[in-house]
């Protein structure tokens, strides 16, 4: 993470030097980035906010939407949710005047994960069942992935445990052909907690055991 955070500073540096508004915005998202990953997600919040900033003076809107986006998880990470709301209320304007279905549907997933976040699984769910079926038809694989994940983590919280399996089984299958190594912790995590809702200890063991042994790097 050390590594990571000097890369971008480094590439702040360089951007910078060049006066690219576009290349700065990037990196500056990149420094969010391993400021979240470093636990500083104020320091995380600030630089978004900065290159989304810099975004709104390219003209380019998709990089725009994009900003929005980047902006959003970074103040979920931070648990600054009240701020999640009014900046998705913003996003959810913009993107509607774009006639763009998918940044709509990620505005109310990140809403629905601050919600999550808050103890609202019911309130959630709606929101997440709605982005979930504009992206299915819109093809937008990744980010569907995201969301089947929350599903499956809303209905555990709420304990109805064979629809929370459905869903963290489809969010399994997509991670597999998409390739998302990186979601594999999040996902053992959850399997993990349904099976102990499930009363399935010895595979709620197996699979918080995997979870260490990803988080510690011995797998």
């Amino acid at each position: 993470h050390d590594d990571f955070l000097r890369s971008a500073i480094r590439a702040i540096e360089l951007s910078e030097a060049l006066s690219d508004a576009r290349m700065m915005a990037d990196d500056l998202q990149w420094l969010s980035l391993a400021y979240e990953s470093l636990g500083q997600t104020d320091r995380s919040v600030e630089m978004s906010r900065k290159a989304l900033f810099l975004l709104t003076t390219t003209g380019d809107s998709a990089a725009m939407g994009n900003g929005m986006l980047h902006l959003l998880n970074a103040l979920v990470a931070a648990g600054r949710f009240n701020e999640v709301i009014e900046q998705g209320e913003h996003a959810l304007s913009y993107y509607a005047t774009k006639n763009d279905s998918v940044g709509q549907a990620s505005v109310w997933a990140r809403s629905a994960e601050a919600l999550l976040a808050q103890g609202r699984p019911a309130d959630a769910l709606p929101l997440l069942h709605r982005a979930e079926k504009v992206l299915a038809v819109a093809g937008a694989q990744e980010e569907r992935f995201r969301v089947l994940s929350d599903l499956s983590e809303a209905y555990l919280a709420l304990q109805r445990t064979d629809r929370s399996r459905d869903f963290l089984g489809t969010a399994m299958s997509m991670a597999g052909t998409l390739g998302l190594r990186s979601q594999k912790p999040r996902l053992l995590k959850l399997s993990s907690r349904l099976y102990e809702a499930e009363g399935d200890l010895a595979n709620a063991l197996a699979d918080e055991r995997a979870f260490t042994a990803l988080e510690e790097g011995t797998d």
